[in-house]
């Protein structure tokens, strides 16, 4: 009987895990119905694209507050795939979004499979600082990064780039909810 009930604990844990309702930062779920931001909240959303032959697949990203040092970690990423010219799919391009208590933050790097699902553990840097508003939501650009290998060696060329109606177009095609919320830009730094 304990192994059955021991069971049932761990299948409901993972079900809680993998439906997304156990992680405190994401700020958007599919078929919300209203934005859970407590009085000190705001939201953030922003973009990720990968160019170049190495394949980049992200499993988390890492935020900082830059007053306070802490660290926040966000292992949910929703991948959704943004449509170019003429219907064809960027390949390497991801949502992010995160609700975060007020401050200033840094964007500090996102972590992943460089490679593919089965590659090496690798961390894309960036370096993108934004601000956090008590119920308030904000677009921090599109963070295009692209990957060549020179000598064995993997760099990077960062470039965070405005593309606030396309992007939005998207969150707010999987979210409809944000269909109601005037989303700022915060791209000044």
């Amino acid at each position: 009987m304990k192994i059955f009930f021991n069971n049932i604990l761990v299948f409901i844990f993972t079900c809680i895990i993998l439906s997304g309702c156990a992680n405190p930062r994401l700020l958007l779920r599919k078929n919300q119905e209203e934005l859970e931001l407590k009085p000190n909240q705001g939201g953030v959303l922003f973009s990720l694209h990968i160019h170049g032959h190495r394949s980049f697949w992200p499993q988390g990203v890492v935020v900082r507050e830059i007053n306070q040092y802490e660290t926040y970690q966000q292992n949910k990423v929703d991948i959704i795939p943004l449509s170019g010219y003429g219907g064809k799919l960027y390949r390497g391009m991801y949502l992010f979004n995160m609700r975060l208590p007020r401050g200033t933050y840094q964007l500090s790097h996102f972590t992943g499979m460089l490679g593919g699902v089965f590659g090496q553990k690798s961390i894309l840097p960036c370096n993108k600082v934004f601000d956090i508003y008590p119920q308030e939501i904000a677009y921090i650009g599109r963070v295009n990064e692209r990957l060549y290998v020179n000598n064995r060696k993997i760099n990077y060329d960062i470039k965070i780039e405005d593309y606030y109606k396309s992007d939005l177009e998207k969150f707010r095609q999987y979210y409809p909810i944000l269909n109601q919320i005037d989303i700022k830009k915060d791209l000044i730094y």
